[in-house]
């Protein structure tokens, strides 16, 4: 491996950055427009800048709302015009459909997963369907697959966003089956590749 190294060193170049060159990309990126995706939650958005090419994970509790919320920030993405695309690891597609919905309408989900919806709620499903039809997000059902995979998922869908539920259930590249701390290790190394690459 050396020695490769050595050979390698004398035909490609390594890109790498002065403080000369850092001030001059500094004043130019200071300059600009900030690109970034707001939460929309202010709270959350005074601590943290989602810029494009971030890999961000959200951590809590077993049924704390991981995926509601998740499902929340997707719509919000997507309501100012960024096509998101959701890897679903664990749950159904037109479950979470139900639930991203429910965020959307305002319904109350136990109504909308016991299938009992009243003359209210029919009122805002018919006021707020069309809009949430119009949002730019697509559900991929992904269970067994790997990170490569989402990677060419999410380039052929041409998403600004992905998200993925969740990072344990992906299948590893390499084949390993046990060590589930170093699996959990060596996917969120290649989704935070794969959002420096390609988003």
């Amino acid at each position: 491996e050396g020695e490769l190294q050595k050979i390698a060193r004398g035909s490609v170049k390594i890109p790498s950055v002065t403080y000369a060159d850092y001030m001059e990309k500094f004043l130019e990126r200071k300059t600009a427009t900030l690109r970034s995706y707001p939460t929309g939650f202010s709270k959350l958005d005074n601590y943290l800048v989602i810029s494009p090419g971030d890999f961000v994970i959200l951590a809590g509790e077993q049924s704390s709302g991981k995926t509601a919320f998740s499902l929340e920030l997707a719509n919000r993405f997507a309501n100012r015009g960024n096509k998101v695309v959701y890897f679903s690891f664990e749950t159904e597609s037109y479950k979470l459909g139900d639930r991203a919905f429910t965020n959307w309408a305002g319904l109350d989900f136990n109504n909308v997963k016991r299938q009992d919806l009243s003359g209210d709620d029919w009122e805002l499903v018919s006021e707020y369907k069309d809009s949430f039809a119009d949002l730019p997000v697509v559900i991929v059902p992904s269970a067994g697959h790997t990170v490569e995979w989402i990677k060419g998922e999410a380039v052929r869908q041409e998403a600004d966003i992905i998200f993925v539920d969740y990072l344990g259930l992906i299948q590893p590249s390499n084949g390993k089956k046990d060590k589930s701390y170093e699996i959990v290790s060596d996917i969120s190394k290649e989704l935070h590749t794969l959002a420096q690459s390609e988003l």
